[in-house]
């Protein structure tokens, strides 16, 4: 098979992969720090396993100067920006803070891989390719306050959930079923009202409200704290998610391969779960904090957590392999292109259709059709 062609397969199984997290997530139905932990303990096991294939290749990394250090660079971001997005969704909901993340992570993050690269790439498709990204992401968040506004309240649990489990509802948008609310401090205030604990999003006219430039101190300093960190920890996820991909690059321009980049990778991503997330849950027990409320988490739950971790490693892991035939900045461009799976797993499996408005089932269909125009572009943008 021609490596390109097979390159290229790897880049969309990655793009599949990648675009399954968000409804692995969903499926937890759980605080985002448990889904969180599960999902590192994916991303460490199978760094592990691939530890053990590419044993000669991993040692091999420290005689390689600088290489090993790009791995926890990139491990740190990964994880850092993955609890600050996971983050940000609890406390502002989806719809505003994956604009805030993909718009950075795409521009910034592509930006990054283009000076890195080592093949000669077309600016000109990948500047469309860019735009088209960007007018694909905000289309999404246009066709989640268009689902947000026509989805059923009250639906009944439905028995069939994915991997078995019993507690899903069809029918409402998958970007709008958020995390449950972990109780922190002043900062869910704002978006978790007492009346309605069990709405975990953040209605767009209070949002807006919120974030108004007009406000005066004494009205910022009342409720609105939570939307203004829910922004500028999705700011923070975007900027670290754009960086660790151009870790591999560094990496491999230091010596290392790509198995063992992702494998210093994963085990730091795990390592720095295990740091950080303790410490966030000190700083929610000190003094005069609320209480988190007690809520547990069940085997499949943490099954979910896992295979999304699982998920994630294999697809970067594939998308680096498939950088070295098509270039790194080709291949994450194209993965980064996974709400594209996304929006069809809200489409088919969870049902988001069946409530939709014409005009939302209009934005949907026009991001999808960006995104694939981007996909082209993209790949038109490669030398080869």
């Amino acid at each position: 098979m021609n490596s390109s062609i097979a390159g290229w397969l790897l880049c969309l199984t990655a793009l599949c992969l990648w675009g399954s997290i968000g409804t692995l997530a969903k499926a937890s139905a759980v605080q985002w720090s448990l889904f969180f932990k599960a999902y590192s303990v994916g991303v460490g096991a199978s760094a592990m396993v691939l530890a053990v294939a590419a044993a000669p290749e991993v040692r091999a990394i420290g005689g390689h100067r600088g290489a090993a250090f790009y791995g926890i660079f990139g491990g740190l971001c990964g994880c850092g920006g993955s609890m600050c997005f996971l983050s940000s969704i609890e406390m502002v909901g989806v719809t505003l803070s994956y604009p805030v993340v993909m718009g950075i992570e795409m521009t910034l993050g592509t930006f990054l891989l283009y000076l890195l690269d080592r093949d000669a790439l077309n600016v000109g498709p990948l500047l469309g390719a860019l735009l088209c990204v960007l007018g694909a992401v905000a289309l999404d968040a246009l066709a989640q306050l268009r689902l947000a506004d026509n989805e059923p309240r009250g639906a009944p649990p439905e028995e069939d959930g994915l991997l078995g489990a019993s507690a899903l509802k069809r029918g409402r948008s998958l970007g709008k079923v958020e995390f449950l609310p972990e109780g922190d401090d002043d900062e869910l205030d704002y978006v978790f009202d007492s009346d309605h604990s069990d709405d975990a999003c953040v209605p767009i006219e209070r949002l807006v409200d919120a974030l108004s430039p007009t406000k005066t101190k004494n009205q910022w300093d009342d409720k609105p704290q939570g939307a203004r960190r829910g922004v500028r920890r999705a700011v923070a996820a975007g900027v670290l998610l754009s960086f660790w991909p151009a870790g591999e690059a560094l990496a491999v321009d230091a010596g290392a391969t790509v198995p063992a980049f992702m494998v210093v990778l994963g085990l730091s991503h795990l390592l720095f779960c295990l740091v950080l997330l303790p410490v966030r849950a000190a700083y929610l027990r000190r003094s005069g904090s609320k209480q988190p409320p007690s809520v547990g988490i069940c085997s499949a739950a943490w099954g979910y957590g896992f295979v999304a971790g699982a998920a994630w490693f294999c697809g970067a892991v594939l998308v680096f392999i498939a950088g070295e035939d098509i270039g790194v900045t080709v291949a994450v461009s194209v993965a980064r292109c996974s709400p594209t799976v996304a929006a069809l797993w809200g489409l088919f499996y969870w049902g988001e259709a069946e409530h939709a408005s014409p005009r939302a089932l209009a934005y949907i269909g026009a991001m999808l059709c960006l995104y694939g125009a981007a996909i082209v572009l993209i790949a038109r943008s490669s030398a080869a």
